[in-house]
């Protein structure tokens, strides 16, 4: 009898015990919860042949995933940030989140294994109705081969790959009639073929309202997606129904950097850049000097041009080698980065010593080819 009451008091403490340490998670993640950054990309689609604004090479792809990898970035899933922004359960340093939209066959056999070498996982929003059976019988989008359920549940076994909604018939939801129907039926499809009870959503093309946010509520979507471009930002007041997420550009694109020693009363160095190949998309370049981790420029360009422009000024003196990166608008994705050393430079003279102002423009003499890493090898086009 004793020990039937001692047991019954113990579990009563560790009940209370329990419940004070949620009460407590919760009220920090109230009151207390700070703000950290998580980037969410989304990756239109991965394809050897970039033929589009919005596809990527599965090399650029790798490289990356590898950067941000090395940059000490590590992808969490939605759950994790939904128990960070209710509870405050903490995140890893530097988290990141990446994401694909209807569920493209080719897409995703090739980001697969590169992800899953990189202990990485992605979220798959599926357009339910483009979903096959079986791999024997392909649905298409806009001439693009989807998933079947087979393998949606062979991927779900893997792990790489966590599963949410994208519309049944991926419409534009501000435009149609019943919006919290498509939520919900992707949402009962993904549940009915898998047996998972997906809580995650992305808005088809980036459009919704507060109207759809609360379809999307109704549905018991718990974080759900549009564009953006910018980086998420997660707290207390976020709003997990409206989380931003960075539209990848990539393409047939190509970029050439010289960088050039101005000779004369002011020496300077001056880093021209230039796309000769590709679409235009936002962009960052930055310089760095030898032994120094802090950048001695850092420009926002809002699109290259086709033509070789001075993009930074940098002061004379600096070491030798000179490593110029280029970055998409985030400054968190590498598209190329160009080292040069001394010897690779060229060399430009003012026409007459600059003695205030701009100085006038330099003329080229004794130029050398620079050493140059394009984005992309002009060889194979």
């Amino acid at each position: 009898m004793r020990g039937g009451k001692f047991f019954g008091r113990t579990v009563i403490v560790l009940f209370s015990l329990c419940a004070a340490v949620l009460v407590l998670a919760k009220v920090r993640a109230v009151f207390f919860l700070p703000e950290v950054e998580v980037p969410i990309f989304l990756y239109d689609k991965i394809r050897k042949t970039a033929d589009g604004k919005y596809t990527v090479t599965p090399d650029l792809f790798y490289k990356q995933m590898s950067d941000l990898a090395s940059f000490g970035y590590r992808t969490v899933s939605p759950a994790r940030v939904i128990a960070y922004k209710n509870w405050g359960f903490p995140l890893p340093r530097n988290p990141m989140m990446i994401t694909f939209d209807r569920g493209g066959r080719e897409t995703l056999m090739l980001a697969h294994p590169i992800l899953k070498s990189l202990e990485m996982t992605a979220v798959v929003n599926l357009a339910t109705t483009y979903i096959s059976d079986s791999p024997d019988s392909v649905r298409t989008v806009n001439g693009e081969e989807m998933l079947s359920w087979d393998e949606v549940r062979n991927f779900m076994e893997e792990g790489t790959f966590i599963f949410g909604g994208h519309t049944r018939n991926m419409v534009d939801l501000t435009v149609d009639v019943k919006p919290f129907n498509e939520i919900r039926a992707s949402r009962s499809d993904i549940k009915k073929r898998t047996g998972l009870r997906s809580c995650i959503f992305s808005y088809p093309f980036g459009k919704f309202d507060e109207s759809i946010k609360k379809d999307a509520a109704e549905a018991k979507i718990k974080f759900a997606m549009g564009y953006g471009d910018r980086v998420a930002s997660v707290g207390a007041g976020t709003d997990l129904l409206d989380m931003p997420r960075i539209r990848v550009p990539g393409g047939r694109v190509a970029f050439s950097v010289r960088v050039v020693v101005v000779r004369g009363a002011d020496e300077c160095v001056e880093i021209h850049v230039s796309q000769p190949l590709g679409p235009r998309f936002p962009l960052a370049v930055m310089a760095y000097q030898t032994g120094d981790p802090d950048p001695v420029a850092d420009v926002s360009v809002e699109e290259l041009s086709q033509e070789p422009e001075c993009i930074a000024v940098l002061p004379s003196g600096l070491r030798f080698p000179i490593t110029v990166d280029i970055l998409d608008g985030t400054r968190l994705l590498l598209y190329t980065s160009s080292i040069f050393p001394k010897y690779s430079v060229e060399y430009a003279d003012y026409a007459s010593a600059p003695s205030g102002g701009d100085g006038g423009a330099p003329e080229e003499s004794g130029t050398e080819e620079a050493d140059v890493d394009l984005g992309l090898d002009l060889d194979s086009l």
